[in-house]
């Protein structure tokens, strides 16, 4: 029997390849996205060319607002595929699709040196349902591969599509129509390998309590997340939305709040990231903890293992 070993082109058949297929995890919190061409937006889901994602009550909406051939698409982590493996592509439409969108399966070479294997239904009109692509690796083909799963309008522009679901699977036959829901937790949990918001709409507490000398202008500050596939980036939204909780060592009493002067990333990890904010000098011992201001409803920190 085949287990499913990410990375290695071998899974349990059924299983979703995909991150996110069930469009249900939105970290970034956006209710609609109108981003450059190649940028990250509901999670795992990359927009292409001049689109724009809605998100909705049963997945998204995309709106392919200036171009043909714009929609999205989604960029898997390398695996190793061989001659005769199959897999399938396919979406679930809620609604009829206008004539001009299809969904697209490439299999591209890691090296991006040779054209890849692609499998398309360019020129067959989407119908309400389930639609599905499979593609096959040619003879004399082995090696690590990257898919891209497209969802996108190659006729009109100014058209959108309602997209419920999506799914890729070893194997000749979708079985997007047999599956479960998606469990949210466990999609957040996959999601989150990739990328991670911390502070936005949630607690305004950031960090644990750290021990500040007196005299110090600076606190460094430890940040936890979720583990990333590859060692992250950390964005951090502007220093002023940020403040500084003071409490004296000794009695635990809170003394002072300063708004962060500067805000810098040291040390990261793929667990952990440390923080230096600046702030005015301390006059005396204090534990400090990093916390949105109380109007910064919009303050983040952003930790991104995607994959560019």
């Amino acid at each position: 029997m085949s287990i499913n070993i990410p990375g290695s082109g071998i899974w349990v058949p059924g299983t979703d390849m995909l991150v996110n297929g069930g469009l249900l995890v939105n970290q970034r919190q956006q209710t609609s996205y109108r981003v450059p061409h190649n940028t990250y937006t509901v999670d795992r889901w990359k927009s292409n060319l001049d689109a724009q994602i809605d998100v909705v009550s049963d997945g998204i909406k995309v709106h392919s607002l200036g171009n043909v051939y714009a929609g999205i698409w989604q960029h898997s982590e390398n695996m190793y595929v061989q001659s005769g493996d199959t897999y399938t592509f396919s979406v679930d439409f809620p609604e009829t699709p206008v004539p001009g969108w299809y969904i697209d399966l490439h299999m591209v070479p890691v090296t991006e040196g040779n054209p890849g294997v692609t499998a398309s239904t360019v020129g067959k009109n989407l119908q309400k349902g389930i639609n599905a692509v499979t593609a096959t690796v040619p003879n004399g083909i082995n090696g690590l591969y990257y898919f891209r799963g497209f969802i996108c309008n190659a006729l009109a522009e100014d058209t959108v599509a309602h997209i419920h679901r999506a799914k890729l699977e070893p194997g000749p036959i979708s079985t997007l129509m047999y599956d479960a829901p998606p469990d949210m937790a466990v999609e957040e949990a996959r999601c989150k390998r990739y990328f991670e918001r911390l502070g936005n709409a949630q607690s305004g507490k950031l960090t644990n309590w750290t021990y500040i000398p007196q005299g110090s202008a600076q606190a460094i500050f430890s940040i936890a997340y979720s583990a990333k596939r590859v060692v992250p980036t950390v964005a951090l939204s502007a220093p002023d939305q940020y403040r500084v909780l003071l409490r004296e060592s000794a009695t635990g009493n809170i003394f002072r709040a300063p708004t962060v002067i500067a805000l810098a990333t040291n040390e990261v990890s793929k667990t952990t990231a440390t923080v230096t904010a600046a702030i005015g000098t301390t006059d005396r011992p204090a534990h400090g903890m990093l916390q949105r201001t109380d109007v910064a409803t919009s303050a983040w920190i952003n930790i991104d293992a995607e994959i560019h």
